[in-house]
């Protein structure tokens, strides 16, 4: 017996050495509260994107945990007050990678699960990209915005509002069992801002945003040959207090070889309601005592000719291409609009608010661009 358990032991401590050692991916933990403060947490890049922040009173800092097993684990906490329908910032994630036409992208395969918490918050959740014409990110053509949450009563840029001053989908679509109504206008740096928006917050998101550019090649006529230049996710805040934004998991990644044929079909599968304008505004406006009072902010992807992204080599597996720039990416704000909301829940807003023009204007500095904020700044208008 002596000598069974004497074998069994050595045994057992010749398997244990033999054993392979489990890896664990360990986090970097990075926090910054400056203005334009960042940290790359490859393919990323992680912004605080305090644009905003001379139109209140607050602070706000980012939290990067990292990528682990391909997903980047990220937040941000923030207290703003004053000018309540003024944009204070648009902390966010950017990826990398080397501008591509959409006609040539196969899918954008993404992951996002997110939480808030905080009093009276007034934000949105959302994806920013952009596109243009050329392979660079100078000078923006378009912004296509993907709200996955709206807190208060956030709503984007229209190019038609009804009589009550709300504003008017251009059509409703379905992508990965959501779905969104699609909103389509110019912000004030005249960038053509489509803005896709859930009817209810989706606080765990997976699936292909390439869908969304899809629909609008395949029914709204886009121009299949724009090239994808820059790709965001993230949080714009305008007020609230002990207000905590949190990314659990969040990864999205480019796959090519598609072709103008592959865009047409997969739109073609996509469920597209066309929303008739004129006969469903109402004939009579709210009175000015009833009325929510509610801005449209909107801030396109700051430009200089000294910005020119630099595209980095390429990695080829197959017929797939993931590929990377450079982090001369400019970060922007999301389009939207709001108003002071009461509840910090993460549900759905059925009030709706109204909105006037009367443009101001604030500056958006490029985070990434050189020289001190204020310099290289494009001029939005604020509707309140």
């Amino acid at each position: 017996m002596k000598t069974s358990t004497t074998v069994l032991t050595a045994t057992l401590a010749s398997l244990a050495a033999a054993a392979p050692t489990k890896t664990i991916n360990k986090r970097a933990t990075t926090s910054d509260c400056a203005q334009y403060g960042s940290t790359t947490a490859s393919p990323y890049v992680i912004s605080n994107d305090l644009w905003g922040e001379a139109n209140g009173a607050g602070s706000q800092c980012y939290t990067s945990n990292g990528v682990s097993d391909g997903s980047l684990s990220w937040g941000t906490t923030w207290s703003w007050a004053n000018n309540a329908n003024d944009v204070k910032s648009y902390a966010n994630v950017i990826l990398d990678f080397t501008p591509t036409q959409l006609s040539g992208i196969s899918s954008l395969m993404s992951s996002w699960d997110w939480s808030y918490t905080g009093d009276s918050i007034v934000a949105d959740v959302s994806y920013d990209l952009f596109t243009n014409s050329v392979a660079s990110t100078t000078s923006e053509e378009y912004e296509i915005m993907i709200w996955l949450g709206r807190l208060g009563t956030a709503g984007p840029i229209a190019s038609s509002y009804d009589a009550s001053g709300n504003p008017v989908a251009v059509a409703s679509t379905t992508v990965a069992g959501h779905t969104f109504d699609l909103y389509k206008g110019t912000n004030g740096v005249q960038t053509a801002t489509y803005s896709f928006l859930a009817t209810e917050n989706i606080t765990s998101f997976s699936g292909d945003v390439n869908e969304f550019l899809t629909y609008l090649v395949g029914s709204q006529g886009f121009d299949s040959s724009q090239y994808l230049v820059s790709i965001g996710a993230g949080t714009e805040a305008f007020t609230g207090s002990n207000a905590v934004f949190t990314t659990s998991s969040y990864s999205i990644a480019i796959e090519m070889g598609s072709d103008s044929s592959s865009d047409s079909s997969a739109a073609s599968s996509i469920v597209d309601t066309q929303v008739a304008v004129a006969s469903s505004a109402p004939s009579a406006v709210a009175s000015p005592s009833t009325a929510t009072t509610t801005a449209t902010s909107s801030a396109a992807v700051s430009s200089s000719a000294s910005s020119v992204a630099t595209v980095s080599t390429a990695a080829l597996t197959s017929s797939t291409v993931v590929s990377a720039i450079s982090s001369s990416v400019s970060y922007a704000a999301a389009t939207s609009v709001a108003a002071v909301s009461t509840s910090a829940s993460v549900t759905s807003t059925s009030s709706a608010p109204v909105y006037t023009e009367a443009p101001t204007s604030s500056h958006h500095h490029h985070p990434y661009s050189s020289g001190t904020p204020g310099e290289g700044c494009n001029i939005k208008y604020v509707y309140v």
